[in-house]
């Protein structure tokens, strides 16, 4: 802890008069008990000036002033983040006056003609106060950096886990695994587009990627089955969506999980109620698990699998304007198909490192009303 003498040395104390005797008497009180740094201003707005562009510890202040007085530049001084003490000592000493510059911001006040004993027992007291916040201020940022550390020490686990199990994924089916990729990257482009925090976009960018982990639970013979799937298989595929989200509900409350888990449930719901498995529609659908949807389809459609080709670009794009509204919200669908250019690039991007699958093979998908 610092003696009184090391706080006086290294104080920096300001006093503003405009008064030039009432100045140099301030001054020499100050300087006579120690304190080396003292600032004395004669125009107040000099001094306002200085307090707002320069680090100090203790304000004396004259209150009774022409153009700017104390009270304004009380009021001013409430703006910063942290106001350092101020002793007010001023003739003004009734009850109104004291009581308005107290409400001001103002931590103690003298009457002039002051008691020399009671103003140095004064600005020591609120020099320590003064040394007191600084030191708290240091260890507050202090624990912000820890706090951050840890935070991101944290994150980096999650991702860890999160990336272990699209990696079990990955294992029972490659281009799963492959699939969630690509679709946490683009939902957390999307996400960006639609305005969406950058707290937001980093979570999506995470949880999307688990949207399918519930087809850990679906058995081999269905998700691997080289071909279309029939209506009581695809009804076991189903499952995986509350698969999905009992797993993710059991890693607790953290806003991440919650994210996930909604994906996980809402990401096969359709804008207009024929989705599944609640038959949810519009805004009863999470956000994210609408983000995560229209991603989740059109990486879907531009991939081979076994039993189905590559579809081009154009034709994705004309599916997505074709379900515009009904599977999907209008508006999400709008924010990709702006965004259409940078997926495809990612996904180009992508493509070079993964050659395991074959995603070029492209064939043009006719809508509905062309085939006709």
């Amino acid at each position: 802890m610092m003696e009184m003498q090391d706080i006086l040395r290294e104080a920096r104390v300001v006093v503003i008069d405009d008064f030039i005797a009432n100045l140099r008497l301030l001054e020499r009180v100050l300087r006579q008990m120690g304190i080396e740094q003292v600032d004395v201003f004669l125009d107040p707005q000099q001094g306002l000036e200085h307090l707002l562009t320069q680090t100090w510890d203790v304000l004396l202040l004259d209150l009774d002033m022409p153009v700017l007085d104390g009270f304004a530049i009380l009021g001013e001084l409430k703006k910063l983040d942290r106001m350092s003490p101020v002793i007010v000592v001023s003739a003004l000493t009734d009850i109104a006056s004291r009581h308005r510059g107290l409400g001001e911001g103002a931590s103690d006040y003298i009457g002039k003609p002051f008691d020399l004993v009671e103003l140095q027992l004064k600005v020591k007291n609120a020099l320590k106060l003064s040394l007191a916040n600084r030191q708290l201020a240091v260890q507050r940022e202090a624990l912000v950096r820890t706090v951050d550390s840890r935070t991101d020490e944290l994150s980096r686990s999650y991702e860890s886990v999160i990336r272990a199990l699209t990696r079990t994924l990955e294992f029972r089916d490659t281009d799963t695994g492959q699939h969630v990729e690509r679709v946490g990257a683009s939902a957390a482009m999307l996400a960006r587009r639609l305005g969406r925090s950058e707290d937001y976009v980093d979570h999506i960018r995470l949880a999307a990627m688990m949207h399918d982990v519930g087809k850990v639970g679906i058995p081999d013979p269905i998700l691997l089955k080289k071909g279309r799937l029939d209506h009581a298989e695809h009804e076991v595929m189903k499952q995986h969506a509350e698969m999905g989200f009992r797993i993710l509900r059991e890693a607790g409350e953290a806003p991440l999980v919650v994210m996930a888990a909604e994906i996980a449930w809402a990401h096969h719901e359709h804008w207009d109620g024929s989705g599944y498995p609640r038959a949810l529609c519009g805004d009863a659908i999470p956000l994210a698990a609408r983000i995560t949807s229209v991603c989740d389809v059109y990486d879907s459609l531009r991939c081979g699998r076994p039993y189905k080709h590559c579809w081009t670009e154009d034709s994705a794009r004309d599916y997505l304007i074709e379900q515009r509204g009904k599977m999907f919200q209008a508006e999400i669908v709008d924010a990709f198909l702006a965004m259409q250019t940078e997926v495809e690039a990612m996904r180009t991007q992508w493509l070079s490192l993964h050659e395991s699958i074959d995603h070029t093979t492209e064939v043009e998908i006719k809508p509905p009303a062309e085939r006709a």
